[in-house]
């Protein structure tokens, strides 16, 4: 066929196909130069330091579960629950935000217990058995017995929303800019042997079966699903768009992280942070960076008692 006539019966369908291929390339996301995630990561210091284990500490990679999930054992000890302080009404009061896994008061972590568990009512559409609960500050009172109040604001998440499973995820301004940063833990259960076969077939199997975890596949100790994934550490880059650089900041280790908290520990005036690892131990990530901006630190002291006045904290540059 000569050119000329072929271009002419499939013209139309060629400049649709180069119309979809350019917009397809327009559409990717953007990713910055080595030099540009150089710069960003130079903004980070960070000192990993373990934390002491308590005295008589004993490690293990299951927790005890209901018999009847026993078989699936792993897969149990890994989900996890959060909670998280923050003002989210904007009334200067911390609110309370808890991510559950399976409902309140389920025999999940009962080994003593009878009869079979009921799974999530969709595997196949990854919704869990809990509830997510939003609090919101509504008093205090101080005293002998001080005491706290909230009053129950779950009704304004999104019903899908509520349902999501919680593993853990923390932001805040790690490098004193002004913009936030986040750590997300991405890791599920950490063994030997892939899983990720069995646990594509559970996604796709009847809801109605997979109520009855004696029909699960075996998740035990030796399971990995996901296991050696790292933590992702995004930053925003000067697009706007954020970037996990967490393999050049010293955090790409494969570790299974179910808690993120932050706070300036060593009072210096920037956040440090800690990673609670399952099956590993935890770790304190010292802020040794340099600082950006100047601090107003804040040194509280509690009323003296009789006759004794306090003794002041050495004080620190801003």
């Amino acid at each position: 066929m000569r050119p000329a006539r072929f271009l002419s019966r499939h013209g139309t369908l060629l400049t649709a196909v180069l119309v979809v291929l350019a917009l397809y390339g327009m559409a990717q996301p953007s990713r910055p130069t080595a030099e540009e995630q150089a710069e960003m990561a130079a903004c980070f210091v960070f000192t990993p330091l373990a934390i002491p284990r308590p005295e008589g500490f004993r490690e293990r990679e299951v927790r005890p579960v209901h018999p009847s999930m026993e078989r699936i054992s792993a897969w149990v000890s890994a989900m996890g629950a959060a909670a998280t302080l923050s003002d989210v009404d904007g009334d200067g009061q911390l609110d309370l935000i808890i991510g559950n896994t399976y409902p309140d008061g389920s025999p999940l972590l009962d080994a003593q217990a009878v009869g079979v568990m009921v799974m999530s009512e969709s595997t196949s559409r990854s919704i869990n058995g809990g509830r997510n609960w939003l609090l919101l500050w509504a008093g205090a009172g101080s005293g002998e017995a001080p005491q706290v109040r909230y009053r129950d604001a779950s009704d304004a998440l999104d019903a899908a929303d509520a349902r999501g499973w919680t593993l853990a995820l923390a932001a805040g301004d790690l490098d004193g800019d002004g913009v936030l940063e986040a750590i997300q833990a991405t890791g599920f259960v950490k063994g030997r042997v892939n899983r990720w076969p069995e646990l594509q077939a559970l996604g796709t199997a009847n809801d109605s079966l997979l109520r009855d975890p004696r029909n699960w596949p075996r998740f035990q100790p030796s399971s990995d699903i996901s296991g050696h994934n790292p933590n992702a550490f995004f930053v925003r880059d000067r697009h706007g768009r954020y970037h996990d650089i967490a393999a050049l900041i010293g955090l790409g280790g494969a570790v299974v992280t179910r808690g993120i908290a932050s706070a300036d520990v060593d009072g210096d005036g920037d956040l440090d942070f800690v990673l609670a690892n399952q099956g590993e131990d935890s770790t304190f990530y010292r802020n040794d960076a340099a600082r950006r901006q100047d601090f107003l630190g804040l040194n509280m002291l509690l009323p003296a008692a009789q006759g004794r006045a306090p003794r002041p904290s050495a004080p620190r540059r801003a």
